[in-house]
C-alpha cells in the first residue's frame, strides 16, 4: 500500500498546483472564459477528492492506528473536506 500511497501523494501535490493555476486563470479570465475554467476546476476537485478519500485517508487511518492525536487530526481534516464538498 505504501507505493500506491506515495503515488497518490504525488498526484495530490500535482493536483494542488493545477488547482492554483486554474484559480489564477479564473481571476484574470473574461466572463466568456470563466465557464470553461469552472468546469475544469470542478473536474479537478472531483478527482482530487476521490484520490483523498479512496487512497490517502485509508492509508493514513492505517498508519495512525491507535494514536489519538493522529486520529483527531484526520477527523478534523475530513470534516474540513466534507464542508468543502457541501459548497
Amino acid at each position: 500500500m505504501l507505493v500506491g500511497t506515495l503515488d497518490a501523494i504525488s498526484l495530490l501535490a500535482s493536483s494542488h498546483r493545477t488547482l492554483e493555476t486554474l484559480l489564477a486563470e479564473y481571476a484574470t479570465a473574461s466572463p466568456a472564459q470563466r465557464g470553461a475554467i469552472v468546469t475544469q476546476l470542478c473536474d479537478e476537485l472531483a478527482a482530487h477528492t476521490a484520490l483523498e478519500t479512496g487512497v490517502l485517508y485509508p492509508a493514513l487511518d492505517e498508519a495512525a492506528g491507535a494514536l489519538m492525536p493522529a486520529r483527531q487530526l484526520l477527523a478534523t481534516v475530513r470534516g474540513q473536506h466534507d464542508m468543502l464538498k457541501a459548497i
